[in-house]
């Protein structure tokens, strides 16, 4: 009764070009839709060429990063479980502060448990993005982090501040060692996270000094690669290092640093930390000035002579 559609060359096309798409665009699962591979660059040979190629590609866009539905789908009920913890953190903390009694609450163990936790949640969410909670609740989570820490006081106080400037490098880590080119949202938000926690007055200054470490560091390993003639460098770390300058810019700008650089001007780590970036920028500034040129730019603002 039917006929057979075997042999019909036009339907055989049509079954290949099915079957091609398909193959096309399905994705890897367990990858993002556009890994790096290998994220080390041939090395520029003329100031114009400093960014790569391949940024200029057309790109499939990228997927939004507060859904990776079948990442945090496979983290199932830890991921949850850790979401539920960190609001009830954030609100218990949020509450003490509004009422002016983190700092001579009684109950002051429960309130330092309360902050260790919610920094270790923090890390370990941003460790794995499928435990990830949404952004909103996560910068919620580092501004009641340093208003909590403000209303603290005694020797518990020193501890609880440098477990938060821990948290702060290992935030800093994730941030320069991501090597997925599309998670741009995340990249954006964890650089929100890092501005919220590092702007409270306890922490911003050792944040500061240790992110301009981790730049000139990178300035290092970039000059390091010139010199040795490897003609390769790590593309990845290169753009995450402007997300850590633009964190930089952030803290630098707001009203309240310049009572902070006065109170540290004269500092030996200060001087060392500043005097390091000055070099750093005068070598790279023939092969790398947009790098040069914004780290040149934070230093001013580091010396107060920024706009």
């Amino acid at each position: 009764m039917g006929s057979s559609v075997a042999g019909d060359p036009s339907m055989d096309g049509r079954c290949q070009a099915t079957e091609e798409s398909l193959w096309s665009s399905a994705p890897w699962e367990g990858d993002s839709g556009f890994g790096t591979g290998s994220s080390m660059e041939v090395l520029p040979l003329s100031a114009y060429a400093e960014v790569p190629q391949a940024s200029h590609c057309s790109l499939p866009p990228a997927p939004s990063f507060s859904a990776l539905p079948s990442e945090r789908s496979c983290a199932g009920s830890h991921g949850r479980s850790m979401e539920i913890a960190m609001l009830h953190h954030t609100q218990f903390l949020h509450s003490l502060v509004g009422l002016g009694q983190a700092a001579d609450s009684r109950d002051g163990p429960v309130v330092r448990d309360a902050l260790c936790q919610l920094l270790s949640c923090m890390v370990e969410a941003w460790a794995d993005p499928r435990l990830l909670p949404p952004a909103s609740l996560i910068l919620r989570a580092a501004r009641v982090v340093g208003q909590a820490l403000e209303s603290l006081s005694g020797p518990a106080c020193g501890e609880l501040v440098g477990r938060a400037e821990s948290c702060l490098k290992e935030l800093t880590a994730l941030l320069l060692d991501n090597t997925r080119l599309n998670w741009f949202q995340r990249q954006e938000t964890l650089a929100d996270c890092l501005a919220a926690l590092g702007g409270s007055p306890s922490l911003k200054l050792p944040f500061i000094l240790h992110a301009f470490c981790e730049v000139n560091a990178f300035g290092e390993h970039l000059l390091q690669s010139l010199g040795e003639g490897l003609g390769q460098f790590d593309v990845a770390r290169y753009e995450n290092c402007f997300y850590l300058l633009r964190v930089l810019e952030r803290l630098l700008l707001d009203e309240s640093w310049e009572q902070s650089r006065l109170a540290w001007e004269g500092s030996p780590l200060l001087s060392s930390v500043l005097s390091r970036l000055e070099v750093n920028v005068l070598r790279l500034s023939a092969d790398f000035p947009l790098l040069a040129i914004y780290m040149w730019r934070m230093g001013a603002c580091l010396k107060g002579a920024g706009p």
